[in-house]
């Protein structure tokens, strides 16, 4: 085809010569064409033999990789099927030991749950991380660890016979931890610079709470301390922490008289202190009087600093000045007495007043705390005894106050009133020996 275009591109007068010339050419160049042509092929045709014999060579390896996969998977399926055989021959042959693995993790567990919050662990900070692996379904217990089960049962009945001093960290109530010698007592109490301890299982320290129990049990608790052998009292609690938990939270007299008798609880507190400040005013002032009486017997002169003193004083006065008749010396000297006999029962009444008011106060706050009581119980019901706890304690609180006001100042009047009355009888018997010194019989 490359010659016809060159012949259309020939001038029409084109020449003979030229022409041949021209048609030589082209067979030239056609016969270097088709050279070209077959080099090309010869070059395809080996590029596609060396690429046949590429996929030929990768066909035989994926053969070969597939009939090593067939051999492996059987050889796995026959090592599963041995595997399963060899495991069912173990079952078979082991028999009672797998009941033996489960018992002795259902016991491990079992063991850990009971000596989770034991004090020994304080002491021994980490002897029970060996039960959580026991406890594992995929362990199988050895008799090196069904002997170290046993082992830790036996310690922890040895442990709780014993007192043991030893140093470990304690929580101090500011949060702070300090290093304490620390006795312990049994798998039941720790004690440190006289405190109970509490233990914390999370974390296997101790700590040292801010409530405590009463004086005594901590006294106890500091002598069992300081002791290096003997016999000695402590006070224990066998609950490992609960019971002596609820004894700190108990409130104390002082805390039940200030808080728990509410507005009512207040008054009757109020009026024992003024009922007090009374009593106090009046027995000083007694004695005192009496004093005074005693000493102003025997002297002739008269003294005005008691009431005898006075008697004679205004008698005598009155004497000089004017005489009169033995009925108004009489009536005079009855004012007088009257008028330090007043004097010497003031505030009598009052202490009789408060003795009177203070059980009525008190049976006051037990109608307010029944009233509060029965309002929990239809709001909620007596599912819970502590919805009720708080009426049910004003009630209490506040009858136990009235009394505890109104006896002792029942029995302060009383003794007050005789006191007074061995005065008044000692006036009264001055002021007839008066009567009879000055007058006209």
């Amino acid at each position: 085809m490359r010659w016809l275009w060159w012949l259309l591109w020939l001038p029409i007068a084109a020449t003979g010569a030229d022409f041949h010339q021209l048609l030589e050419k082209i067979r030239r160049e056609g016969v270097a064409e088709r050279a070209h042509q077959e080099e090309r092929l010869k070059r395809f045709l080996a590029e596609h033999a060396r690429r046949q014999q590429l996929v030929d060579e990768l066909k035989a390896e994926l053969a070969r990789t597939k009939a090593r996969a067939d051999a492996l998977r059987a050889r796995l399926e026959a090592g599963e099927k041995r595997l399963a055989e060899l495991d069912d021959q173990w079952k078979n042959q082991a028999g009672d030991l797998e009941e033996l693995f489960s018992q002795a993790r259902q016991d491990a567990q079992a063991i850990k749950s009971l000596l989770h919050d034991s004090l020994v662990n304080a002491q021994q900070p980490g002897r029970l991380k060996f039960l959580d692996e026991l406890a594992s379904p995929k362990l199988k217990a050895s008799l090196e660890d069904l002997k170290r089960l046993w082992d830790v049962l036996l310690s922890e009945i040895g442990e709780s016979g014993r007192v043991v001093r030893f140093s470990a960290p304690v929580v101090a109530p500011d949060g702070s931890e300090q290093n304490r010698t620390v006795v312990r007592v049994g798998v039941f109490n720790a004690f440190s610079q006289g405190r109970y301890l509490r233990y914390l299982p999370g974390s296997e320290r101790l700590l040292d709470p801010v409530q405590q129990p009463p004086g005594r049990p901590r006294r106890l608790a500091a002598d069992l301390e300081q002791a290096q052998g003997g016999w000695h009292k402590v006070a224990l609690d066998p609950s490992r922490g609960a019971l002596l938990a609820l004894v700190a939270q108990t409130p104390g007299w002082l805390e039940r008289w200030l808080h728990q008798g509410g507005v009512v609880g207040y008054f009757i507190i109020a009026l024992g202190a003024l009922g007090l400040a009374i009593v106090c005013w009046r027995y000083g002032d007694l004695i005192l009087v009496e004093r005074r009486l005693r000493r102003q017997k025997p002297l002739p002169e008269p003294r005005l600093d008691n009431p005898i003193g006075r008697l004679r004083q205004a008698l005598a006065e009155r004497k000089s000045a004017q005489g009169g008749s033995d009925e108004t010396l009489a009536v005079y000297l009855d004012e007088l007495v009257q008028h330090e006999l007043q004097r010497l029962y003031l505030g009598m009444n009052t202490l009789s007043t408060f003795a009177t008011i203070a059980p009525l106060l008190g049976l006051l706050g037990t109608v307010l705390g029944m009233i509060e009581t029965f309002d929990a119980i239809a709001l909620f019901g007596t599912g819970d005894p502590k919805l009720m706890s708080s009426g049910i304690s004003l009630a209490l609180v506040t009858t136990e106050q009235g009394l505890t006001v109104a006896i002792p100042l029942l029995i302060a009047h009383s003794f007050l009133r005789g006191r007074a009355e061995r005065i008044a009888a000692l006036i009264t018997e001055e002021g007839a020996e008066l009567f009879e010194r000055y007058s006209h019989g």
